[in-house]
């Protein structure tokens, strides 16, 4: 005999499911409302954390055996002022005096002696004197260009030093071919006088009153 259809039992059973289906949906978009809101804190967190996140660059120095030497990092920070108007006119001074161009070379010389002590001065105005001077053996043949690579300051006993190393390229302008092509190191103390009494032309040019007192050229080591 068949069993009779229970038609409350049934109805009872399709309810149950019904409320299991939807406990899953609304477990389901919990645990979806969850990860998107972890998600989002996750993308806050990355964006307020990337731009604290810094590349510290290094200075160093290799010596002649090739050991390399961490001098110091290079910020923005510790790049001061003065650092930079050191760099700038050790920079400048070197250039002024090493490069030879013929239609320069009178504005040069005024300017490296005013840049110079008259002991470093007088050392200068040798290198122009005689029937070997730097300008009656190049004349306006040969043009040198220096390239400087670098500018490191210290000090001695309280004494400011500057190590500048630059590349000299001399060209013959007659074959436009290049001469030479040398490294060197220019090593030389120097201090401002600011009260330097000076005429209105040494002032335009020097108004910090910038001197270099010492000067050495050596080459530079490979």
């Amino acid at each position: 005999m068949a069993e009779k259809y229970d038609s409350e039992k049934a109805l009872d059973f399709e309810t149950s499911k019904q409320e299991l289906y939807d406990k899953s949906q609304r477990r389901a978009w919990g645990v979806a409302i969850t990860m998107t809101f972890v998600t989002c804190l996750l993308a806050i967190a990355i964006i307020v954390l990337v731009p604290l996140k810094t590349v510290v660059p290094y200075m160093t120095m290799v010596d002649k055996n090739g050991r390399v030497e961490i001098i110091s990092t290079v910020t923005t920070e510790k790049l001061s002022k003065q650092e930079a108007l050191d760099k700038y006119f050790a920079k400048v001074y070197v250039q002024t005096r090493e490069q030879y161009f013929y239609d320069m070379l009178q504005k040069d010389y005024i300017e490296t002696q005013i840049f110079s002590s008259e002991n470093v001065a007088a050392d200068y105005r040798k290198i122009f004197s005689g029937d070997d001077s730097r300008d009656k053996e190049l004349k306006d043949d040969v043009e040198i260009s220096v390239n400087v690579n670098s500018v490191v300051l210290s000090e001695s006993a309280g004494t400011k030093i500057a190590t500048v190393r630059a590349k000299l390229s001399s060209k013959n302008l007659t074959t436009n071919t290049e001469l030479i092509r040398s490294y060197k190191v220019f090593t030389f103390s120097y201090d401002y006088y600011p009260d330097l009494k000076q005429n209105a032309k040494e002032r335009l040019v020097n108004p910090l009153g910038y001197k270099v007192l010492t000067y050495r050229i050596d080459d530079e080591v490979n």
